[in-house]
């Protein structure tokens, strides 16, 4: 058999043959040969790129700050960050890009609004740090209040959530209801809501929709999604255009109540918390668990996040906050039970020089403290700082970089009337015997405090917002230290027991023919006449089931 003369001919002559085919193939068929063309551009770019870094190391310290401007600038056109009279036109026509070309400006340029806006949404991105100092801008005198009864139609409400213009509410009584938030107040008329009873079993027998009470929702920052959680141990997941159910994924453990729900902003991903100790993480496109994770003692009542893949979590009865590192699979626990000693201590530190360090004045404010039992709520500032509320009254302000709170205010919401001896038992016997005895007070409980049934802090400013049953929502204000809080504002009119929180920033034209734009701050609550998980608590006097609304005009800079 003869030898192929290919296979006879050297190497060199076979390389030489090979480049000399491919010099005689014309350019559309070269063209055409994606792999050839692929292998040319990264030969092309490999030698760009060196070509680039020799002339970087050659470049001195203002050389290279200089080009970094300019790519900066490239990318805000790239993006149509700068005026639109600069930018590249869609339509193929001619635009003179002489000013998109010359670089030589002055160091001012740069504090253009357009540029400052871009600069300071980067650092805040990265970050993660409190950057708006709005308190001072609130308005207060200027508020607006409306509060929307909704005994008619929504019974208890439990949670809400808000993403203008609009506002999704559940209930106890196993409704979703979405409001259109219109000339800044939520339209009754405007209302689209699903009612879990209404809706027969499907085909495996199970309910279609929630079968028990629902206690947490949640929306995503697009708007697209809107999550359910409730005690029948399922989430639920929504098309918030028409309330179409999308997804209901089961928990899969017998004890898994789910009592809070978070999306991490600017994703759809969410964080559950339930009762079985655990948070659950999942993807709302692709209707899957992403991760578990493990810590708490006792069950995970409140969850709160923000554009990170960081969240926070408060125990009930553990009484501990865990601040979650999702990627590192790492935690920090925060313990928040507070000793009668630095009760004490910071009492004699705010009142310095007025009040007596004595027997005494310990002696009394002994028998006022009250130690906490749980924590009920937590609610992050950025992604350093956040603020939990507990069943004793006190909100305290914590930093990711220490153990221990910076700062706690005791009994935030004050104390609930004390009892009389016929409202504390109806035994006629056990009334008689007191009746005669001088000190009738030793008969009857101590006052108890107003717990923190709700907090809530405007992301990334010095603002948050608390409730309880006592009546109103305080308004909190941030030091500018970042070490302390104090109370900024009451809005008052709240009629029952605020069950959750929600605010958002609102830019509105106050004056259609000026077209001059006002900012608000909207606050949004649920208001119960039971508590959100329970019936224990004495429904308030004049309570109602309503969506609480307060609007609060913002300075502008």
């Amino acid at each position: 058999m003869g030898s192929d003369p290919f296979l006879s001919e050297p190497k060199k002559k076979r390389k030489q043959r090979k480049v000399a085919e491919d010099e005689e193939i014309d350019s559309d068929e070269f063209d055409s040969d994606n792999e050839s063309n692929k292998k040319r551009k990264q030969v092309e770019d490999d030698l760009d790129l060196q070509s680039e870094d020799e002339q970087n190391k050659e470049e001195s310290k203002t050389e290279k700050r200089r080009r970094l401007a300019k790519q900066y600038l490239e990318d805000l056109k790239q993006e149509n960050m700068l005026p639109s009279n600069n930018r590249e036109s869609n339509y193929g026509d001619e635009v003179d890009t002489k000013q998109l070309t010359d670089y030589t400006f002055d160091a001012k340029d740069l504090d253009d609004d357009i540029i400052a806006r871009r600069l300071q949404f980067d650092v805040t991105q990265q970050k993660g740090n409190i950057y708006k100092f709005i308190s001072k801008q609130l308005q207060l005198s200027k508020k607006k209040i409306i509060n929307t009864v909704t005994d008619s139609y929504l019974m208890n409400p439990t949670c809400l959530c808000v993403n203008y213009p609009f506002l999704y509410v559940v209930s106890k009584e196993q409704k979703l209801v979405k409001y259109e938030i219109t000339n800044l107040t939520i339209a009754p008329k405007k209302v689209k809501y699903v009612y879990m009873k209404s809706k027969s079993d499907d085909k495996n027998g199970e309910p279609m929709y929630h079968s028990d009470e629902i206690t947490c929702v949640a929306v995503s920052s697009n708007g697209k999604f809107v999550v359910t959680g409730g005690k029948d141990k399922h989430i639920l997941i929504w098309d918030t255009s028409n309330l179409t159910l999308l997804k209901k994924i089961p928990l899969n453990h017998k004890n898994a109540v789910v009592n809070a729900i978070a999306f991490r902003k600017g994703t759809n991903e969410i964080y559950v918390a339930s009762n079985d100790l655990k948070i659950r993480i999942y993807n709302v496109n692709q209707f899957s668990l992403i991760d578990t994770l493990f810590g708490h003692q006792d069950s995970i009542v409140d969850i709160s996040a923000l554009n990170q893949e960081r969240c926070v979590t408060v125990g009930l009865r553990d009484r501990s906050a865990m601040y979650w590192k999702i990627p590192e699979q790492t935690r920090l626990t925060f313990n928040s039970s507070i000793s009668f000693d630095k009760y004490y201590n910071q009492f004699l530190k705010e009142n310095k020089g007025s009040v007596m360090n004595n027997s005494d004045t310990k002696a009394a404010m002994a028998k006022d403290y009250i130690q906490e039992g749980s924590l009920e709520c937590v609610s992050m500032c950025d992604n350093r700082y956040f603020v939990t509320g507990s069943d004793n009254g006190n909100i305290s302000f914590w930093t990711i970089q220490k153990k221990k709170p910076l700062y706690t205010m005791f009994q935030a919401h004050g104390l609930v009337p004390e009892l009389t001896l016929e409202q504390y038992t109806g035994d006629k016997e056990y009334m008689e015997d007191v009746a005669g005895l001088n000190d009738k007070r030793a008969h009857v409980p101590p006052r108890q405090a107003y717990w923190i049934t709700a907090i809530h802090a405007i992301p990334y400013t010095d603002v948050f917002i608390t409730g309880s049953w006592s009546g109103e929502l305080k308004v909190w204000q941030l030091d500018e230290t970042l070490k302390k809080f104090t109370l900024l504002y009451k809005l008052n009119g709240v009629k029952g027991v605020v069950s959750s929180i929600a605010a958002v920033e609102v830019d509105k034209f106050e004056n259609t023919n000026t077209g001059k734009v006002e900012k608000v701050i909207a606050i949004f609550a649920s208001v119960s006449k039971e508590h959100k998980t329970g019936r224990w608590l004495k429904k308030p006097a004049g309570a109602k089931n309503s969506i609480y609304q307060a609007f609060i005009k913002v300075k502008s800079d």
